[in-house]
């Protein structure tokens, strides 16, 4: 059992770069952040405690949870909302060997978050709670590919949404229901070769794509003047989903391409990696990111 604490002034704001292409290799890609996503909005403190007990030599269970203290900076930066709340998120995982290769595992969780609006009243928003629980059933063959099936169900209540009659204002659903059912496959084709694919079908009442799938892949060479240089692409596709609550318009289907080229050899990682490299989807699809091109170097000493 332990205790973190950490301090930090910058916050990863994810505002500019949702990338799907992180799914290419995360030991081979380093992150392709930018300096938009570095935002000062508040010093934290983050309190981790996790503590994992073996109920048998096939059966264990792990507890993690984490709170976080929000502490205001002096200054606040202009254009971006300070996040002002205190958050506390609670797993429960129970996880059972059936045997060398095949393993079950059910993972319990809560999570609740403050909103900062307010409705047309001017009344404040209540927070946001999620309660899920997934199962998950992976298979590994011959220490080269793996295959897993999931499936989660979480039931989000005060779900926050933009009022659609009055757009400057919010409105909470008071209990919404979300289900997944996800299979995806992981491995290697070769020591060089890696690749990812996923299918997931997801039902949500309110502005989500019920079908997605995707495949990554990424090339590296080993040997040679080219030793260190790779490549690497991806496609994911989703499927129509609605723009609002009341169901009655909805959004194209779209096909997004990513792709990158890498270099790795000893302590350093480098990639340029261009996503929604054809510009595809609906601009009015949150989902939806715009083309973008990301130079990224990694060194680690």
């Amino acid at each position: 059992m332990g205790i973190e604490i950490n301090k930090n002034p910058f916050l990863l704001s994810s505002k500019e770069t949702e990338l799907t292409f992180n799914n290419l290799s995360s030991n081979i890609l380093p992150s392709p952040y930018i300096h938009q996503d570095i935002i000062s909005k508040n010093n934290y403190i983050n309190l981790f405690i996790e503590h994992q007990i073996e109920i048998s030599d096939r059966l264990s269970l792990n507890f993690e949870g984490t709170l976080d203290v929000f502490i205001s900076d002096t200054a606040e930066l202009v254009g971006f909302e300070a996040v002002k709340s205190n958050n506390f998120y609670p797993e429960i995982s129970l996880y059972y060997q059936f045997f060398s290769q095949l393993s079950l595992s059910t993972t319990i969780n809560y999570y609740r978050q403050q909103i900062e609006e307010n409705n047309n009243q001017n009344k404040p928003l209540d927070s946001e709670i999620y309660q899920g629980i997934e199962f998950e059933l992976e298979k590994e063959f011959n220490n080269y590919f793996s295959l897993s099936l999931s499936f989660y169900r979480e039931t989000q209540n005060n779900f926050t949404i933009i009022n659609p009659i009055q757009p400057n204002f919010y409105l909470q659903i008071n209990q919404q229901i979300y289900r997944s059912w996800t299979a995806e496959l992981n491995g290697e084709i070769n020591p060089n070769w890696w690749i990812y694919a996923f299918y997931s079908y997801e039902d949500q009442e309110i502005s989500l794509a019920r079908h997605n799938l995707g495949i990554w892949t990424s090339y590296q060479i080993t040997q040679g003047s080219l030793s260190g240089w790779g490549l690497g692409a991806g496609v994911n596709w989703k499927s129509d989903n609605f723009t609002n609550y009341t169901n009655e318009s909805s959004l194209s289907n779209y096909l997004q391409i990513d792709a990158a080229m890498f270099y790795v050899q000893d302590q350093i990682k480098a990639a340029i990696s261009i996503e929604n490299l054809f510009n595809s989807g609906d601009k009015d699809d949150p989902e939806v990111v715009e083309q973008a091109m990301f130079g990224t170097i990694f060194w680690q000493f």
